[in-house]
């Protein structure tokens, strides 16, 4: 995408219900932000910083049941990763997503 070269990118993902083929709700939004290297693609050091520090993340959870200690690293992981590769849509960018999810199916 030479167009998003260098930039970091909103984007959202709706991941829709179907029965009997037809869409009846959304599931689940996930509100990310890509980010490109100079060359259009997605940049590949970021993207092993998002893969650690969801290992940091997810290392919590087996922390807490093996080990009576708290540690505050993976928590600081969370935030890091949420202020890096989340977003915040605002009232209307939420709508608008889940309009886009469903129109091609004639529900919205």
């Amino acid at each position: 995408m030479p167009e998003s070269a260098g930039r970091r990118v909103h984007c959202a993902l709706a991941y829709v219900d179907f029965e009997m083929r037809k869409p009846v709700s959304i599931a689940r939004l996930e509100y990310i932000v890509l980010r490109f290297g100079p060359d259009g693609r997605i940049d590949h050091e970021a993207r092993r910083r998002q893969d650690g520090w969801v290992g940091e993340v997810a290392g919590r959870l087996v922390s807490r049941l093996s080990e009576p200690v708290v540690d505050f690293g993976p928590y600081r992981a969370g935030r890091q990763y949420r202020t890096e590769y989340k977003w915040e849509p605002t009232k209307e960018q939420a709508q608008d997503v889940v309009r886009l999810a469903l129109e091609g199916w004639g529900v919205a």
